[in-house]
């Protein structure tokens, strides 16, 4: 009987083996199948049914196999946090907190501890069970310093930032070693945007926040979750197409799945991103979809810091867009303690920029140094402060406070994030922000301008719309962006085929002087020819060095890079300029590494058993290169499995209809199908 379910768990069937012995009532084998077992093979259960078979196996049974509460504690972890804490405080009664587990179970402990804001105790615990754990208890090791790295991030000071950089990367090291790869993912994710973006270093936070979500589960609720946290970064770095693809994707995983959370969260990021743009509708929009789907996290800490910065992303874009509602709706939530220092952020925004701006200065000033004052947003509170001492009438302060804002998002290296992210700030300290910024020092001047191409063509300076016009300033800058440089004659002959030289070079110093007052400096001259401004950011380069790096990554982080790389490609190349003989090899180009791309995901899918995901990639392949006969026999195939026999017949005729229309027969794997359902 043991031998029986044995076989099951070895070929990955747990929940039959527990049905099998549950059914024959051997509750000793079951307890020690559920004790040995990974728990990523017990989690296929699911919480309920394993709460029933801990409940059947009683107390003796676990007081010998207590793994299996420790195992039941990790899986209910983001799914049942109250069942969690009864498994935990059940198995610290069974072991009296000694042994390895005794000891995991006390680092579990410590984590809850610091999800309810204990956090000096959560350090405590933490490290009273790291002084005593053996080297070979090295996941519990990786966990305790888990609870180490947020604890430390999250206080002030380098030093402990620093400490806490250092307990993400051991924990990394030892979750690696230990393939416990959604563990890694987890603290890499942390790493990423506790230590890294909270430090001020966007660039590193994406890409750990990449390599995070390279090892994920495509259509997993973690990382789905996940997107939402890197969207910010993505949007922070002024790739905000790409964050936006990226916030939407996680919704639509959220929907699938039917999880309140992450659809919840997804559209809380993308009202972010929206806010940045300037556009109020879309953001009302965005934050109505995160309230639609409240879930449980709509009632705990996190509804209250929603709240908290729909406040914050509304003000920011004028008196009257509706914060006044959210504040009054978060005022009426008793918090306590917990909530202050969000209290404060947004009462300094308010008051600075229409009520009080004696009381804002004295928020604003008080804040840094404080536990919440992380790097990132230390050059947000200048801006803040300079409005508050230019209605007051200082003007001296304001511009000063100004410079040090500017000095802050240069050394970040995001030179226009005030302009991005702050447009109306910026707009209102217009007499004291500098257009001719000190040397070092990045103003809007130098704020870079970000071509986009993919899905349409647009400039971007900050938050404002700098497109070349229509007709020869935007041809050649787009013609530029794809081929990088030009000399002067292939320009001329690129717009004036017809003319002579002289006429030529004389239209085209015409010509740069128009892109020039329009768009600002993104065409120079280098002796005989133009290239773009290194300053200049174009979408393909940014989704050609994705695609490129997926390519070239190692087997278990390529899909993941691949679906990652996937966001930066929002539709085709250009599609205003479909019969530009200059924009048809860059357009195929683009369109055969997206496909590619595309197959990497989908192999990925189809391999791990997520057939909807892989449905839906196969899908947009299809849409893209409707004759790759392949992608239809895969869809249907995969249909049939989940047992969408009309959807697959569907799949098949349109399949059958395009070798139809090229006169050619259906290829032996399709017809085989067509014969099938027909």
């Amino acid at each position: 009987m043991g031998e029986v379910a044995r076989q099951h768990a070895l070929a990955g069937e747990v929940e039959t083996a527990v049905t099998w012995l549950g059914a024959e009532g051997a509750l000793d084998e079951l307890g020690e199948l559920l004790a040995r077992e990974h728990w990523t093979q017990v989690e296929t259960l699911g919480v309920a049914p394993l709460r029933a078979v801990i409940e059947l196996l009683g107390v003796d049974r676990l007081r010998r196999q207590p793994a299996v509460l420790l195992t039941g504690a990790w899986i209910a972890e983001s799914r049942d946090p109250g069942q969690r804490r009864d498994w935990i405080a059940q198995g610290l009664e069974l072991t009296a907190g000694q042994g390895p587990v005794g000891r995991a179970l006390r680092v579990e402990g410590a984590r809850d501890l610091l999800k309810d804001g204990e956090v000096a105790t959560a350090i405590a615990e933490a490290r009273l069970v790291l002084g005593e754990l053996p080297a070979a208890e090295r996941v519990t090791k990786a966990r305790a310093l888990l609870v180490l790295g947020p604890a430390l991030a999250i206080s002030s000071g380098s030093t402990n930032v620093e400490a806490a950089d250092d307990a993400f990367s051991e924990s990394v090291s030892l979750l690696r070693l230990t393939g416990e790869t959604r563990w890694e993912a987890f603290a890499r994710q942390r790493q990423a945007f506790l230590v890294s973006f909270h430090g001020g270093h966007a660039q590193r936070a994406a890409e750990q926040m990449a390599a995070s979500l390279a090892l994920m589960p495509a259509a997993g609720r973690e990382r789905a979750l996940a997107l939402s946290y890197y969207c910010e970064i993505v949007d922070f770095l002024g790739r905000s197409t790409e964050a936006e693809v990226l916030a939407s994707e996680a919704a639509e995983t959220g929907r699938r799945l039917g999880d309140s959370q992450v659809v919840g969260w997804a559209a809380w990021a993308a009202a972010w991103i929206c806010s940045h743009r300037g556009d109020l509708d879309a953001t009302q929009r965005w934050l109505d979809e995160a309230e639609r789907h409240p879930g449980r996290w709509m009632g705990e800490y996190s509804g209250g810091e929603f709240l908290a910065i729909a406040v914050d992303m509304l003000a920011s874009l004028g008196p009257d867009t509706g914060w006044q509602e959210y504040l009054a709706r978060f005022d009426a939530r008793a918090y306590g303690p917990v909530m202050d220092d969000k209290r404060e952020s947004i009462t300094s925004r308010v008051e600075a920029m229409y009520g009080d701006p004696s009381v804002a200065e004295r928020f604003l000033a008080a804040r840094d140094g404080t536990a919440h004052a992380v790097e990132r947003d230390r050059w947000a509170r200048r801006p803040l402060r300079a409005v508050a001492a230019r209605r007051r009438g200082d003007t001296s302060m304001a511009r000063r406070l100004v410079g040090e804002a500017l000095v802050e998002v240069q050394r970040m290296g995001v030179p226009d994030l005030a302009a991005r992210h702050e447009g109306l700030l910026v707009a209102m300290l217009a007499d004291v922000w500098p257009d001719s910024p000190d040397p070092g020092v990045s103003g809007p001047a130098e704020a870079p301008v970000r071509l986009s191409l993919l899905g349409g063509f647009s400039a971007r300076r900050g938050s404002q719309d700098v497109t070349p016009a229509p007709g020869h300033p935007a041809t050649l800058v787009k013609v530029l962006a794809l081929r990088g440089t030009l000399t002067s004659e292939q320009a001329v002959d690129l717009v004036w085929p017809d003319v002579d030289v002289a006429t030529g070079r004389q239209r085209l110093r015409n010509l740069l002087n128009r892109i020039r007052a329009q768009t600002g400096d993104v065409v120079e001259r280098r002796e005989e020819s133009l290239v773009l401004a290194p300053s200049v950011v174009v979408d393909v380069d940014q989704f050609e060095r994705a695609a490129a790096e997926a390519l070239a990554a190692d087997a278990v982080s390529r899909p993941g890079l691949a679906r990652l790389a996937l966001g930066g490609y929002p539709g085709e190349l250009l599609p205003g300029d479909a019969y530009e003989d200059w924009a048809a090899a860059p357009r195929e180009r683009l369109r055969r590494r997206f496909l590619a791309l595309l197959d990497l995901a989908t192999a990925e899918s189809l391999r791990v058993g997520e057939l909807d995901e892989a449905v839906r990639l196969l899908d947009v392949a299809i849409g893209i290169e409707p004759f790759g006969e392949a992608r239809y026999v895969q869809a249907a195939e995969a249909l049939l499995v989940q047992g969408r026999r009309a959807t697959a017949r569907e799949v098949v005729s349109r399949g059958v209809a395009v070798a139809f229309e090229l006169g050619l027969p259906a290829g032996p794997a399709l017809a085989s199908l067509a014969a099938r359902l027909a």
